[in-house]
């Protein structure tokens, strides 16, 4: 389908997706400066060796994610075009790899620095990437790939 300079050939997002994880992460940091919850069992060891392994989980999604990316020659950038669909390897256990792998490393830092706040915006963050990324995202493939991307929809899920 040809795209029109109204209807550019990228999805439209011009805030990267990390910096929405990060404003994330800095409002749960400032709520705790104002209203500061006990890290109670957060300061724990079984915590602590959670937030490493879902570390662990989360280089492995993004190094995957990004290996396929660039072996195809695509982009990252949400401001360009994507120049195929990537349905392989990690790609075909979930659309949304890099996205859940920043995820894991979201949760990761808030289990480290033993914030509540974080944890609790948790949903919110999840919320802003689904209507501010995520969404767009799927239209644009969905106009970009057609049936392909539609049948890629209904084979895999969003998250998992």
């Amino acid at each position: 389908m040809k795209h029109t300079d109204m209807n550019p050939d990228h999805p439209g997002i011009y805030l990267p997706p990390p910096f929405i994880y990060l404003i994330v992460f800095v409002v749960g940091w400032i709520l705790q400066k104002w209203v500061p919850l006990h890290p109670g069992i957060l300061r724990s060891f079984p915590i602590a060796g959670l937030g490493v392994i879902l570390m662990i989980m989360a280089i492995g999604l993004i190094s995957q994610a990004l290996k396929i990316f660039h072996a195809s020659g695509n982009t990252v950038i949400t401001t360009r075009a994507a120049s195929s669909l990537q349905t392989d390897g990690i790609y075909s256990k979930t659309r949304n790899p890099m996205y859940l792998g920043m995820i894991f490393i979201y949760i990761s830092f808030s289990l480290f620095i033993g914030y509540w706040w974080h944890l609790i915006l948790l949903p919110l963050l999840i919320i802003l990437l689904q209507n501010l990324v995520i969404r767009k995202e799927e239209n644009y493939l969905s106009h970009r790939f057609g049936m392909e991307y539609i049948e890629y929809q209904e084979k895999v899920g969003r998250w998992f």
